[in-house]
Formats: structure tokens, C-alpha cells, sequence
């Protein structure tokens, strides 16, 4: 996985920025501050493009769902012997998916029935497999 490249250290509530970059939260916040504009902007650290701050500050950017559900994956990984085990079933089978919105990991039958519910028709699934293939070859 990537690392902030302001503070070097692995992202703390990574933010993304209009032009694709990703920065921590804190990082993005102290930058801010330090480097606004009158005009309402501030350039990107790590491209230099100019780049507007949000109505309510840096807090309003999007999560980086990427790196966020690349971090939860990791840290289950080490929690479970290498693998990611299903939150919802019983027998802990290795989960297959990932629900963005509900940030959980299903294993192929939950992830079936959990994209059935009207209340997360919307959901964005994820492949676990996908996830950490990409993140092993950034």
C-alpha cells in the first residue's frame, strides 16, 4: 500500500483530492491551512494543480474508499492467519467480497443474499482478491 506523501506514514483517513492524489486528513488539513489562497484554493502537493477548498473545509473531500477497504482487508488479514473471514457467517468462510457502504466482507453466499436486500440493492461490492492484488502491485 502507498504511503502519505506528506507525512510518509500509512494513510490516516485518507482523503481524495479532484486531481486523483490521496493525502491524509490531517496532513490535507495543516497543508490547507498553511497554503490557501485568497481565491479560494490551494495548489495539490503532490501534482501542483490549483485546486478549490470545499464549502466546510478538507473534511468534505471523498474518502479514499480504495485505500480505506485495502486497510480494513489488511488489518483482518492479520487479525485471522492471512485470511479474511467472513463477518456474517458462523463458520467464518474466507469472504470473497467486500461491501463498500456497509464495510463488511461476505463470503460468496452472504455477498449473494446482501446484494438481494432492497436496502442494499445500491451497495458497491468489492472482490477481496481484487483488492489485494492491487494493492500488493502499487
Amino acid at each position: 500500500m502507498e504511503r502519505c506523501p506528506l507525512c510518509f506514514g500509512t494513510f490516516q483517513k485518507p482523503k481524495l483530492l479532484p486531481c486523483l492524489d490521496t493525502i491524509c486528513f490531517t496532513c490535507l488539513d495543516e497543508y490547507v491551512l498553511k497554503h490557501a489562497r485568497a481565491s479560494g484554493t490551494f495548489p495539490c502537493p503532490v501534482c501542483g494543480l490549483e485546486l478549490p477548498v470545499p464549502d466546510g473545509g478538507v473534511s468534505k473531500f471523498d474518502d479514499n474508499q480504495h485505500i480505506k477497504v485495502e486497510q480494513t482487508l489488511e488489518r483482518a488479514q492479520a487479525a485471522h492467519g492471512g485470511h479474511v473471514p467472513c463477518e456474517v457467517c458462523e463458520e467464518k468462510k474466507d469472504a470473497t467480497q467486500r461491501c463498500i457502504d456497509c464495510e463488511q466482507n461476505f463470503c460468496g453466499a452472504f455477498s449473494r443474499a446482501h446484494l438481494r436486500l432492497n436496502a442494499a440493492r445500491t451497495h458497491t461490492p468489492l472482490s477481496v482478491w481484487q483488492v489485494q492484488r492491487e494493492g500488493t502491485s502499487s
